[in-house]
């Protein structure tokens, strides 16, 4: 079930782990096979006359020890996962937010996963596509946060979610941008691999002062703008237009707040 469930949880899906089992299965046969070998040497030393009995071939001994298909083991992983659905449900119920939630809004392994067995499998989110499963989640943990004291909705894609935070906590919804995903957006976008951790260093660097404190919001937009002016186009993997498109939308985030707390 282990292999099961790193299948589940992963991009390929559990078609990936079937074919993993199968390779299990034949390097299982041809290490039997030696032994095969071994021991009829041995047999044939001791007995010059001895016939050794023929052994199946790889494709006989895969036949006879053929593991489940995708459909089966798909049912059982849901099964024995069921319980922890419950459980989480409950924690999410019980637990108190103090100072910050954080929705991670980029995963997409559940959606390729409800393609491939027809249901969205844990509590992972995907894109828009998901909204509906995203306010489920959101609506466990309305009553933890504690109204008293100022907290923060932290997530990858702060736009993303704004408008439902908003319908679902109100006024008491600040939402931010988690930086890390930022910084992401723009290191994937760019060719080299000793060009992308430059490129993470001056735009951490630009958000974080020596302290390790956020600036202000003027200030980091100024030092993103100039570090991501330092990007040659030759160095970047995408076309210019999209490149500046997502330079405009990020520096409008900065300048609006979403990457500012007073303390971090």
């Amino acid at each position: 079930m282990e292999m099961v469930h790193e299948g589940m949880t992963s991009p390929h899906g559990i078609s990936r782990t079937v074919e993993n089992l199968q390779r299990r299965r034949e390097k299982r046969y041809f290490k039997l096979l030696c032994l095969f070998a071994d021991r009829v040497a041995q047999l044939q030393l001791s007995n010059p006359l001895y016939l050794a009995p023929t052994p199946p071939s790889v494709g006989q001994y895969c036949s006879t020890q053929k593991s489940v298909g995708a459909e089966t083991l798909s049912a059982a992983w849901m099964q024995s996962t069921s319980i922890y659905s419950a459980l989480s449900e409950q924690i999410m119920s019980s637990i108190e937010v103090k100072k910050v939630l954080r929705i991670d809004h980029s995963v997409k392994f559940c959606k390729r996963l409800k393609n491939e067995i027809g249901q969205i499998v844990g509590r992972r989110l995907t894109r828009s596509e998901n909204h509906d499963e995203t306010r489920q989640l959101l609506e466990h943990v309305k009553g933890a946060a504690n109204t008293d004291n100022e907290w923060f909705l932290v997530s990858n894609n702060a736009n993303a979610i704004r408008s439902l935070a908003a319908d679902v906590y109100g006024e008491a919804a600040n939402v931010r941008q988690d930086p890390f995903h930022v910084v992401q957006r723009f290191t994937e976008k760019v060719k080299g691999k000793a060009e992308k951790k430059l490129l993470s260093k001056k735009l951490h660097d630009a958000m974080y002062n020596v302290d390790g404190e956020l600036r202000s919001p003027e200030e980091m937009a100024a030092r993103f703008a100039n570090a991501l002016q330092e990007v040659s186009i030759s160095d970047i993997s995408c076309t210019e237009h999209e490149w500046r498109g997502s330079v405009d939308s990020n520096l409008k985030q900065i300048k609006r707040g979403d990457f500012y707390v007073k303390s971090n």
